[in-house]
Formats: C-alpha cells, sequence, structure tokens
C-alpha cells in the first residue's frame, strides 16, 4: 500500500483457532492443573513461523487480550545499521488475527472500514478485506509508548510512539484498549 509518498507493507494473519481441548483431574488430594485431552487431536500451544532472518529481539506486551511484538529483520551486513521491523498486534490467546481493524493506516485518525485491506486471497479475482495484523517500519523500532488521545469512549484511539534506529520516531494510531474496572466484587465481612 501506498500513502502520503511512502510504501508500506503489512502482515496478515489467519483467524483459526487451536483445540484447547482438556480432561479434568481424578479427585485425589494432588489437584493439579488440567491436562491436555488425550481423546481428541489437541495443541498445546502456538507457534510463529517469522520471515527468513526475522527475530523478536524485544519483550513482547499483553495488552487487552493483544500480543503486542516486534519483529526485527537486520540488514544483510548483521554487524550494520538498518534493517526493518513489523509491528504486530495479535490475538494472544490464539495467535491469529485480533478479529477486526487495528490500525489507522490510511491517516485519517480514525480506525474504520476504510482501513481494510482488499486482497485476492484464493487467487479468483475476488477480493476479501482483510484487517491488516502487522505493519513494517524502516530500522530497528523499540516497544512503543502508548498515549490515549480523543475523548471518545465508545470509539476511544490511542497513539503508539516507537523510537527507531533511523533516528525517527515512529507513530501508529489505533484502536484504544477499553480501560476502566473489568470485574468488581464487594465483600462484606
Amino acid at each position: 500500500m501506498r500513502s502520503g509518498g511512502i510504501d508500506y507493507r503489512f502482515r496478515l494473519l489467519g483467524s483459526s483457532k487451536p483445540a484447547w481441548e482438556t480432561t479434568p483431574d481424578s479427585d485425589d488430594a494432588n489437584r493439579q492443573k488440567p491436562d491436555p485431552s488425550a481423546a481428541t487431536d489437541n495443541d498445546v500451544g502456538y507457534y510463529f513461523d517469522l520471515n527468513t532472518g526475522e527475530r523478536v529481539i524485544s519483550d513482547v506486551i499483553i495488552r487487552g487480550g493483544n500480543l503486542l511484538a516486534i519483529g526485527f529483520t537486520p540488514s544483510i551486513d548483521p554487524c550494520g545499521p538498518g534493517g526493518n521491523s513489523i509491528f504486530m498486534e495479535l490475538n494472544a490467546f490464539t495467535g491469529g488475527t485480533a478479529g477486526s481493524t487495528l490500525f489507522d493506516i490510511t491517516g485519517d485518525r480514525q480506525v474504520n472500514e476504510k482501513d481494510l485491506l482488499k486482497i485476492d486471497v484464493d487467487g479468483d479475482g475476488t477480493n476479501e478485506e482483510l484487517a491488516p495484523s502487522g505493519i513494517e517500519f524502516m530500522g530497528n523500532i523499540q516497544p512503543p509508548v502508548i498515549l490515549r488521545i480523543g475523548n471518545n469512549e465508545n470509539n476511544p484511539l490511542e497513539k503508539k510512539y516507537m523510537s527507531s534506529s533511523t533516528g525517527r520516531i515512529e507513530q501508529l494510531t489505533e484502536k484504544g484498549a477499553k480501560l476502566g474496572v473489568t470485574y468488581w466484587m464487594e465483600i462484606h465481612y
């Protein structure tokens, strides 16, 4: 995609979910966490195939059920400066797409259907609208500083600022995480 004279590359992820079938523990005194079920094919986690040479070299962040990670591919000279980073945001529980549009890729300070990519997935000439799960930046970017912008509680936005080895501060406007009390229990003695 091209925006403002800059070519952007995106990463798309599928929406498949791992099978997390478990079997209950016996009723003995040494109760442990449930074990994976042997009665059905079962996944015991997920992994992510990165591009050749790409690696995650900074800490990942789990925020609002999403996993924020930065994949870095150094330039051909591994000791030289440069390379590219892909800032990714994916469902922390499934390893797939977060399920909705997250990034403002049009630069209009709104996160909506205009920020979907039209891709011919099956090669049949029919485009599907897919939400990108990652966006590429030049240089080695660092984990973001996150600031909430605007006052719209129904559609909050936030800005992620990431320093880069290019000397730039990369910015990304995204759909904001829902904040506030998510669970409340009052106990009386």
